[in-house]
């Protein structure tokens, strides 16, 4: 195969690898608005002792609470899932279209060890 040629499973795990890539990218990101928030609200209850974040359980609320309000946040988990569903789906096509591979590559070896067998049969007679 030429380096510009191509074919569904090459596409495919070329798609694939291009979303890990992204998948990444947007979980680096999605950390670094988590770590944002945590180091927040540990602030808040390090410094002002309020009662609302007065265990880890109701620090762990807060956080989740902010991360829902922040712009990007919610964004970035709603493309983050999208990618992982269609990564999962692109492995699935790929394993397809594999197995079809395997099983035309049979296909073609029986029907040559069958033409093979019949020429043999009749090369006895």
């Amino acid at each position: 195969m030429e380096l510009n040629e191509t074919d569904k499973i090459r596409d495919f795990e070329l798609e694939r690898r291009a979303a890990g890539q992204r998948l990444e990218s947007i979980s680096e990101r999605m950390l670094a608005i988590e770590q944002r928030h945590v180091r927040a609200v540990e602030g808040e209850w390090e410094t002002e002792n309020t009662r609302a974040l007065s265990n880890a359980q109701k620090r762990t609320v807060e956080v989740r609470r902010r991360l829902e309000s922040d712009d990007a946040y919610p964004r970035l988990r709603a493309e983050y899932n999208g990618l992982m569903e269609r990564k999962e789906l692109l492995r699935i096509d790929i394993d397809y279209l594999l197995r079809e591979e395997q099983r035309r590559l049979c296909d073609v070896l029986e029907r040559q060890l069958s033409v093979v067998c019949l020429n043999g049969a009749v090369r006895d007679d």
